[in-house]
C-alpha cells in the first residue's frame, strides 16, 4: 500500500530509547535505493487518520526522506500490529542494527519498562511465578529492585527474567531451562543505580567500559554494578529504615496528641455543662437538700476543671515531644541524603582511582 513520506510516522516507542541514526548505514541504504529501488519490505500499522506508523525500518525511512520529496509516495506493508508487536519488532531491529551492544539493550529495556508503566503493553507478557522472591521484583516505572514505589502502584510488576523473555534476551540452560542473558541483568543494574543517583546516564560511553570494537564490556559492568550495589545497599537500607522509624514515631505522637485533644474537648464541654447545671441549682437552692446538691455540683465542676487542666498540660507536653520527634525525623532524612551522596562520592572516587591506574 502506498503512503506519502509525510504520512509515515516512526514507531511510538522510538523516542523512548534515545534512538541515534548510524550515518554509514543510511548512506549504504541510499546507495542501494538509487541502484535497485526501494522495495516494500518496511512493515507498519494503519492509524485512524490513514497515516502509517512503522514498526521498524527507521534507517530505511530516513534514507527515503533524504532522497525523495515528502509528498512522494512509496510502498509499505500494512499489518494489524499490537503495541507489544510494535515494541518487540523495534527492539529486535535495534539489537541487530547496533550489534547487541549493552547500551542498546539498556535502551530497549527502559522503553519496555516505561511502556509497561503506562499500560501500553499486555501484563500477560510479564507474568511472575508465585514463588518469586519479593526482593527480585521491580515495579514499573521504577527500576529499583525489591522496593514498591507506593502501596497502590503494584499494578506493573516485572523481573529480569520477565523482561528478558519479553524481548527475547534468553538462552537455554540444561539444568534450569530458559534463562535471561547477562546483558539484561547488567542493563537493569545500571538503570537502577542511575535512578538511585549512583551512576551517570552517560557513564557507559567512557572508553574504559568498552572493548577494542567500541562495545560495552558486559562482564566489567556486571562486576562493577554488583560491587556498587553491595556497598551502598546496607547503608542505604539502614538510612531508609532510620527515616521510616522516625517518621513512624512522629505519626504515633500525632495520634496521641489528637486523642488528647479530643479528651480535652470532651472535658471542656463537660465543664461548661456542669457550670450551667450549677447555675440552675444555685437559683433553685432554698433548702438544705438544695444546698447539698450545690456543694456536690461544685465538687464535680472542680474535678472536671482539674482534669481539663491536666489534659491541656499533657497536650502541651506531647507537643514538645512531637517537636523533638520531628527534629529526629529531619536528622534521619538528612542522614539518608548524606548516605546517598557518600555513595555517589564513592563512585566518583573509584573512577578517579581507575584513571590513575592507567
Amino acid at each position: 500500500m502506498k503512503f506519502a513520506l509525510k504520512d509515515v510516522l516512526p514507531n511510538p516507542y522510538h523516542d523512548l530509547v534515545g534512538y541515534r541514526y548510524l550515518e554509514y548505514k543510511i548512506e549504504k541504504l541510499m546507495e542501494s535505493i538509487r541502484a535497485t529501488g526501494y522495495g516494500d519490505n518496511t512493515v507498519g500499522r494503519m492509524l485512524p487518520d490513514n497515516k502509517l506508523q512503522i514498526a521498524c525500518g527507521h534507517h530505511r525511512l530516513e534514507a527515503l526522506r533524504r532522497l525523495y520529496p515528502l509528498d512522494s509516495e512509496h510502498e509499505f506493508i500494512v499489518q494489524n500490529l499490537s503495541n507489544d508487536a510494535m515494541m518487540q519488532m523495534m527492539a529486535r531491529e535495534n539489537d541487530e542494527t547496533y550489534g547487541g551492544d549493552l547500551r542498546t539493550v539498556m535502551q530497549n529495556v527502559a522503553a519496555v519498562v516505561q511502556a509497561l508503566a503506562r499500560g501500553d503493553l499486555s501484563p500477560d507478557g510479564f507474568r511472575i511465578p508465585e514463588n518469586t522472591p519479593h526482593e527480585t521484583i521491580r515495579c514499573a516505572p521504577s527500576y529499583i529492585e525489591g522496593i514498591e514505589p507506593s502501596v497502590n502502584k503494584r499494578a506493573h510488576p516485572y523481573t529480569v527474567a520477565s523482561v528478558a523473555s519479553y524481548l527475547g534476551y534468553t538462552y537455554e540452560d540444561q539444568a534450569r531451562g530458559l534463562r535471561p542473558t547477562q546483558k539484561v541483568q547488567a542493563a537493569l543494574n545500571v538503570l537502577e543505580l542511575i535512578e538511585l543517583g549512583f551512576y551517570r546516564k552517560d557513564q557507559l560511553n567512557d572508553p574504559r567500559y568498552q572493548n577494542d570494537r567500541g562495545m560495552v564490556k558486559v562482564r566489567y559492568v556486571l562486576d562493577e554494578t554488583r560491587d556498587i550495589r553491595a556497598k551502598v545497599a546496607k547503608t542505604l537500607s539502614r538510612g531508609h529504615r532510620e527515616t521510616a522509624a522516625a517518621t513512624e514515631q512522629v505519626r504515633i505522637m500525632q495520634e496521641r496528641i489528637e486523642v488528647q485533644r479530643q479528651l480535652q474537648l470532651e472535658l471542656e464541654t463537660a465543664e461548661k455543662e456542669e457550670l450551667r447545671k450549677l447555675s440552675e441549682l444555685i437559683r433553685e437552692a432554698n433548702d438544705k437538700q438544695g444546698r447539698s446538691l450545690v456543694r456536690e455540683a461544685h465538687a464535680r465542676r472542680k474535678l472536671i476543671a482539674r482534669q481539663a487542666k491536666e489534659s491541656r498540660e499533657k497536650a502541651q507536653e506531647l507537643e514538645k515531644h512531637l517537636a523533638e520527634k520531628k527534629k529526629m525525623q529531619a536528622v534521619a532524612e538528612k542522614r539518608e541524603r548524606e548516605v546517598r551522596a557518600a555513595a555517589a562520592f564513592y563512585l566518583s572516587q573509584k573512577e578517579w582511582d581507575a584513571q590513575n591506574e592507567k
